[in-house]
C-alpha cells in the first residue's frame, strides 16, 4: 500500500522534446519518455503517473518506483520501475482531475482527496491495427491519436484509399463532409483537413 506521501506525477505536453505523453503511452515508451527530467521532480519513493486525455480528465497510466537519479548537465536523468500495483487497472482508468496548479507535479496528499474515477474501459486505451475499411468508426480523440503517433496500419491503409469521409460532432450534431482524392488520399486528409474540420466544427 502506498502512503499518501507518494509523489503524485501529472502528466502534460510540456515535456522538453514535446513528444505528446498520451502517445509515448500508446507506443509502450512512456517510461523512457518520463525518465529524462529538466528538475529533480521524483523525489519521493513512487510515483502515481497520470497523463491528460481530454476536458480535465486523465489517464492513470501506472504506479512507478523512483530508484536513482544521475545529473547530466542541466538534466536529471531518473530511472524508474513500473510496479505491479493496480496495474490491471493500465491504460483503462480515467480519473477526473480539475487541475489547479500550474506545475506537472505535486506531492499526493495535496490531491489525492480530489482523483475521482469517472470512467473505466473494458480494455486498455491502446491502438489496434487498422481494421477492415467498413469497420471504421472511430472517435476523434483516438484518430487524433492515430495521426500524431503515425500507426504504421493506419497510415499505410488510409494513404491509398480515396473517398468521402464524415465527421460529426457528438454534442452538437454539427458535420463537417470532405473528400480525399488526392495522390496521398486519406494520408494528407487525416494531417491536415481532417484535424482541422473536426476542431472548426
Amino acid at each position: 500500500m502506498i502512503k499518501l506521501g507518494s509523489l503524485l506525477d501529472i502528466e502534460v505536453n510540456d515535456h522538453v522534446d514535446k513528444i505528446d505523453p498520451l502517445i509515448a503511452f500508446q507506443k509502450n515508451n512512456f517510461k523512457e519518455w518520463k525518465e529524462p527530467q529538466n528538475k529533480n521532480s521524483f523525489e519521493r519513493e513512487f510515483i502515481i503517473s497520470l497523463i491528460y486525455y481530454k476536458n480535465n480528465k486523465w489517464l492513470f497510466a501506472g504506479v512507478y518506483k523512483s530508484n536513482e537519479c544521475q545529473k547530466n548537465g542541466e538534466k536529471y536523468l531518473y530511472e524508474t520501475e513500473l510496479t505491479n500495483i493496480q496495474n490491471d487497472m493500465l491504460g483503462r482508468i480515467i480519473i477526473d482531475l480539475t487541475k489547479g496548479f500550474r506545475h506537472s507535479y505535486s506531492f499526493g496528499e495535496n490531491y489525492i482527496d480530489h482523483l475521482y474515477v469517472s470512467e473505466i474501459f473494458e480494455k486498455p486505451l491502446m491502438i489496434e491495427d487498422f481494421p477492415e475499411y467498413n469497420n471504421v468508426n472511430a472517435e476523434f480523440e483516438k484518430l487524433k491519436l492515430i495521426v500524431e503517433a503515425e500507426i504504421d496500419t493506419w497510415k499505410s491503409a488510409l494513404s491509398i484509399t480515396k473517398g468521402v469521409y464524415l465527421i460529426v460532432d457528438q454534442i452538437s450534431g454539427k458535420q463537417y463532409v470532405g473528400s480525399a482524392t488526392g495522390d496521398n488520399a486519406f494520408g494528407v486528409v487525416d494531417q491536415n483537413i481532417f484535424i482541422m474540420g473536426m476542431e472548426e466544427i
